[in-house]
């Protein structure tokens, strides 16, 4: 018995870690969420121009591009900032800029797949929620089988 009584003890702990798991997602899910939608509705959006790529080498041949834009903010400021993963893009090409509202540091190429694997990120973290929800309550309900059918044979 006192073995039984370990394993259960054992799985509420697990299904409690996995409830955390969840809220953690949720949670960032709709704060990263929450963040793409403001500064594409929000945000400032200028005529930049990329002035750099730096090229990172990856594992297994990959490489990810990081372009630096030169633009100047509503309020005149010359800027140059580093933006995110983003690839298609050469150097003295025009692009759109957006950054938050005051926060012009924070600039991305507007339309580049920072946004989209923004999105996809928000999308794989609602995902992953939804998987630990599903396989959270379809492993309580096979634990109150195995629970049902072993007292139906005694």
């Amino acid at each position: 018995m006192s073995g039984d009584n370990k394993h259960d003890t054992s799985d509420a702990v697990s299904f409690f870690l996995a409830l955390a798991g969840m809220i953690v997602c949720l949670v960032l899910a709709v704060w990263h969420g929450t963040y793409v939608t403001k500064l594409e509705h929000d945000g400032v959006v200028v005529q930049g121009t990329v002035t750099d790529i730096e090229v990172i080498h990856g594992r297994r041949h990959s490489y990810r591009y990081y372009p630096t834009v030169g633009f100047t903010t509503d309020d005149g400021r010359q800027m140059s900032v580093k933006t995110s993963r983003s690839h298609g893009y050469s150097v003295g090409q025009e692009v759109e800029v957006i950054y938050p509202p005051g926060n012009p540091e924070k600039a991305e190429i507007k339309g580049s797949d920072t946004f989209s694997l923004m999105n996809f990120w928000t999308i794989g973290i609602v995902f992953c929620f939804a998987m630990m929800l599903f396989f959270g309550f379809k492993w309580c309900g096979f634990r109150q089988n195995q629970v049902n059918t072993s007292t139906d044979w005694e």
